[in-house]
C-alpha cells in the first residue's frame, strides 16, 4: 500500500568508498598462500581481490538503490503526484538513471583493471594498477555524490509518507485547530487511526479507515498543520505539501466551530474556507458545522445565513450525532463526481 517502505538506505559517496575500500583491504589481507609462492603471484592475487571486492560492493550498492525504487510510471495518484510536485518526475528518473549508469561504469572499470593486473610483471606494477582502479572508481562516485545526497534525503521523505489506499475514496478533513477534526476522525473510523509523519510539516497526518460489512469503504485523513490556517501565510514547501494532500483527496470536509470555543471567529473560518476552495480547484468541498450540541440557535442561524449559498451539514462529533450522515453524504458526492467524469 505504501510503495516506498522498502527503499534502500542511501550512503553518501564518501561512505560508499570507505565501505568498499575497507572491505577490499580486509578481503585481500585474509588471503593465504603456500610457502614458496612467488611474490608476483601473491601481489597480483591481493590486488585483484581488492579491485574485485571494491567494484562488487560499489556496483551492488548502486544497483540496490535503483532497484529498490518502484517504477515511477507504475505509481498511482498521490505518490506519483508527490514526487512530481516536490522533485519532478523527469528529474527523479534522470537521477536514478545516472546512478544506474554509474554502477555499470564501475563494473567496466573493475573488469578492465583485473585484466591489467593479471598482466602485471612486478608486484609494484600490480599495486600501481590497483591504486589507479581505486582512483577511477572514486572519480565515478564523486561525480554522482550530489545525486546520492539528493536521493538519501528524498528516500527518507518518501518512506515517511502515510499509507494511503488508492483503491477506495479518500476524504480529507480541514478546518482550524480545535474545531473537532480529530474527534470526528476518531469517531467515524472503524479501526484505530494510523498516525504517520508528513514531510515538511511539524505535525503528523492521521489516517482512519471506515468499514461496512467487513469491507473498507473509504479512508479519512486529518491533516494537522496543513489545512488548518491560511494558505497565504505558508512557505513554498508547505504550499507544495498542501498541493500534494489536495491531489490525494476525492473530497474535502471543511469543519467549522460555530461556538467560537476554538478561538477563531466565523469570519476567520469562512476566509480559510475560501482559501482552501480556491486552492483545491475542482475538488468538492463540503462544509460541516460541528458542536451543534453546545451552539446556541442564534449563532447557528447567523452562520447558516452566511453560508446560505451552499449545502451545509451539521453534527456533534463528540456525541456522534449525524457523523454517519456526513460520511454518507461525502461518499454520495464522490460517486456523483466520478459519474460526471
Amino acid at each position: 500500500m505504501q510503495p516506498f517502505r522498502k527503499l534502500a538506505h542511501v550512503h553518501s559517496g564518501k561512505e560508499l568508498l570507505d565501505i568498499a575500500f575497507r572491505r577490499a583491504s580486509k578481503s585481500a589481507s585474509s588471503l593465504s598462500f603456500k610457502r614458496g609462492t612467488p611474490p608476483i603471484v601473491m601481489a597480483k592475487a591481493r590486488e585483484i581481490t581488492r579491485v574485485r571486492t571494491a567494484g562488487d560492493i560499489l556496483y551492488h550498492r548502486l544497483q540496490k538503490i535503483v532497484k529498490s525504487f518502484p517504477s515511477i510510471d507504475s505509481l498511482e495518484g498521490f505518490y506519483r503526484d508527490f514526487i512530481d510536485i516536490f522533485y519532478g518526475v523527469d528529474n527523479f528518473k534522470r537521477i536514478l538513471g545516472s546512478i544506474y549508469k554509474a554502477s555499470f561504469i564501475i563494473k567496466r572499470l573493475q573488469r578492465r583493471y583485473v585484466r591489467l593486473i593479471k598482466r602485471a610483471q612486478t608486484p609494484e606494477e600490480a599495486r600501481k594498477l590497483c591504486i589507479q582502479a581505486y582512483g577511477r572508481m572514486s572519480s565515478v562516485i564523486d561525480m554522482i555524490s550530489d545525486r546520492l545526497n539528493f536521493l538519501a534525503e528524498a528516500f527518507r521523505t518518501l518512506k515517511s509518507l502515510p499509507a494511503v489506499d488508492l483503491s477506495v475514496p479518500r476524504i480529507v478533513v480541514s478546518g482550524y485547530p480545535n474545531v473537532g477534526k480529530s474527534t470526528f476522525v476518531s469517531k467515524v473510523s472503524t479501526a484505530s487511526p494510523e498516525v504517520a509523519e508528513y514531510p515538511f510539516t511539524t505535525k503528523n497526518v492521521i489516517v482512519g479507515c471506515i468499514y461496512k460489512d467487513s469491507r473498507k469503504i473509504c479512508q479519512i485523513i486529518d491533516t494537522p498543520g496543513l489545512l488548518d490556517r491560511p494558505i497565504s501565510e505558508r512557505n513554498v514547501l508547505e504550499k507544495q505539501a498542501i498541493s500534494a494532500i489536495i491531489h490525494l483527496a476525492n473530497i474535502i470536509l471543511f469543519i467549522m466551530d460555530p461556538t467560537l470555543s476554538s478561538g477563531y471567529t466565523i469570519e476567520e473560518q469562512i476566509n480559510l474556507l475560501g482559501e482552501i476552495e480556491s486552492y483545491s480547484k475542482n475538488k468538492p468541498v463540503i462544509v460541516v458545522l460541528n458542536k451543534i450540541d453546545i451552539a446556541d440557535e442564534t449563532t447557528l442561524e447567523k452562520v447558516r445565513r452566511e453560508l446560505s449559498d451552499r449545502k451545509v451539514l451539521e453534527m456533534s462529533a463528540l456525541l456522534g450525532e449525524n457523523v454517519d450522515k456526513v460520511i454518507e453524504y461525502a461518499l454520495k458526492i464522490i460517486g456523483e463526481t466520478k459519474g460526471a467524469d
